[in-house]
């Protein structure tokens, strides 16, 4: 069988401003764990074994084994790694015994990173949080001009942007003409 490669949503989308940066991620995997009904223990011990990490708390980002993982709901989180693999679903539900259910997102979204000094500026008129006064675990969902987007701040201070696939170039096009009126 022919290997085959994914496609970034945004094709690969990569731009500089002055004093800002959006960077589509294209090595990444989604995974969503669902916890398995009466696994809620087994689930949690087998989170800290196998992605070496505290299960995040309601809007919190944490680094993981390979990546890193958010809370999305009650029962459910999202597992971010940093390298492709088609089959990165499978072998991280096998590691959970059951406790787990795993389920490639990664298709259905687009993933953006977002660094540099003008950030503040470009969120305070594209979305309706107060992201400057975030923790740097911060994360979640919302929506910026009509489309959803989990918004993440990460350790190092960059923002990690994730909008549904279908939505993404429109999501693009409305990020890209904020940063252009902020930064100009």
């Amino acid at each position: 069988m022919d290997k085959l490669t994914p496609k970034p949503a945004l094709g690969g989308f990569s731009q500089e401003w002055q004093g800002l940066t959006l960077t589509e991620l294209v090595e990444y995997e989604l995974v969503l764990l669902s916890v398995a009904k009466g696994q809620r223990k087994t689930f949690t011990r087998h989170y800290k074994t196998h992605l070496k990490s505290d299960l995040p708390q309601p809007n919190q980002i944490l680094p993981a084994q390979g990546g890193s993982s958010m809370w999305l709901e009650p029962d459910r989180y999202l597992v971010m790694l940093g390298h492709n693999d088609i089959d990165a679903a499978n072998t991280l539900s096998a590691k959970f015994e059951g406790s787990a259910y795993g389920v490639s997102l990664t298709d259905g979204w687009a993933c953006l990173r977002m660094e540099g000094e003008s950030v503040s500026g470009v969120f305070e008129r594209f979305l309706p949080l107060d992201i400057a006064r975030a923790p740097k675990d911060f994360a979640t969902r919302t929506q910026a001009q009509h489309m959803s987007v989990i918004i993440a701040r990460l350790l190092d201070g960059s923002y990690l942007l994730l909008t549904p696939r279908s939505s993404a170039r429109s999501f693009l096009q409305a990020l890209t003409t904020v940063i252009d009126n902020v930064v100009s």
